[in-house]
């Protein structure tokens, strides 16, 4: 605001003025028009020696980076399809081993059925097959706690079990 007064105190016009302030800082237009063609030839120069190399690094990278992206999609693709494999195989492996699932029960059926034993009756044996294996557990624990014992009792120079 303040340069706008000055302008328009200074009633000889404002090439004068220019012409003015150009004297007193000491303007020289030959320099002033060196200086511009200096300014150009270093941006001609920086352009074609700096910027052009640093573009192409930059677009070698974005091509990289898109390959690795088109990689990254194969990949996935190849990922499903093996899932899928992966599933079909799975299923099939479970058809089979339901099927002969199936065919050794049947088995063991009719080898019952033969030998006229009925299926409560395997029932009733695997509950006391399994009552008695929890009896042998029991005792083996209180065995165990046992020895423990006699060995604290007997202190450190007590001899292992089965050695």
């Amino acid at each position: 605001m303040c340069n706008f007064v000055i302008l328009a105190a200074a009633g000889g016009g404002l090439g004068e003025l220019v012409q003015e302030k150009a004297m007193i800082f000491g303007f020289d237009w030959w320099m002033f028009l060196s200086q511009c063609i200096s300014f150009i030839i270093v941006c001609v120069l920086l352009a074609k020696f700096a910027y052009k190399p640093v573009l192409n690094v930059l677009e070698e990278r974005r091509e990289r980076i898109a390959e690795g992206l088109a990689n990254a999609d194969k990949i996935k693709q190849q990922l499903a399809e093996a899932e899928v494999r992966y599933n079909e195989i799975l299923a099939k492996a479970n058809v089979e081993a339901q099927k002969m699932l199936d065919g050794h029960v049947q088995k063991l059926l009719e080898t019952l059925r033969h030998t006229g034993v009925s299926i409560d009756a395997v029932g009733r044996l695997q509950d006391e097959l399994a009552r008695r294996v929890g009896e042998l557990r029991s005792w083996e624990t209180e065995y165990r706690q046992f020895l423990s014992t006699k060995r604290i009792a007997a202190g450190p120079s007590a001899p292992e079990p089965g050695a």
